[in-house]
């Protein structure tokens, strides 16, 4: 179906138009890749009008929940350089994630790290705070150079019931003598449900 035929109503916006080929079906906007019907009233939030076959009726979504799949994303970040001399844990960042339902979930990270002395160890786990012995990262690191950051990241898939979670980085030294600090920057977090 030709852009211009479609209404601002009908479409998402025309991205979304251009890239699925798009055709009319009983008053609604139809995509025959996934099935998707868009409402003929004027969106809300870019709602959808999906056929749901389990339950032989109409149902309204929020575009994101169809597009990505599932909802429940979080995303927070921390660009500041921090330096700590600390032998014993210390909080370094926190997202907090609230109302998500249950299911497998993935906690991804990333930071940059640095030590001022060589042969020195800096420690960093990541863990939900109510269970901190389930940890989604443990490591323990070392440098052989002081002058650059070095990055780090990974990912961790985990179940977690109904719920708010706050999820934690702490970072500690193993030893202060002489001067030893260690520095951490541009730390992230995301946070979100891949599956029942």
């Amino acid at each position: 179906m030709p852009r211009s035929q479609i209404s601002e109503n009908q479409a998402l916006d025309q991205d979304f138009a251009s890239e699925f080929e798009l055709t009319t079906v009983s008053g609604h906007l139809h995509n025959r890749i996934k099935g998707r019907y868009v409402t003929d009233d004027p969106p809300s939030n870019h709602d959808l009008l999906v056929w749901q076959s389990f339950s032989n009726e109409w149902g309204y979504f929020s575009a994101s929940d169809i597009i990505t799949g599932l909802p429940y994303y979080y995303y927070d970040t921390d660009p500041t350089e921090m330096s700590t001399n600390s032998t014993t844990p210390v909080l370094r960042f926190e997202l907090t994630v609230s109302g998500i339902e249950p299911g497998q979930h993935r906690i991804a990270w990333y930071y940059e790290y640095r030590i001022n002395k060589t042969g020195k160890t800096l420690y960093v786990q990541i863990y939900e705070e109510s269970n901190p012995s389930t940890l989604f990262h443990d490591v323990s690191l070392s440098m052989i150079q002081t002058n650059n950051y070095i990055s780090a990241g990974g990912f961790y898939h985990t179940t977690l019931a109904s719920g708010s979670y706050d999820i934690h980085v702490d970072w500690w030294i193993d030893s202060a003598l002489g001067g030893t600090t260690a520095y951490l920057r541009r730390v992230r977090l995301e946070f979100w449900r891949v599956s029942d």
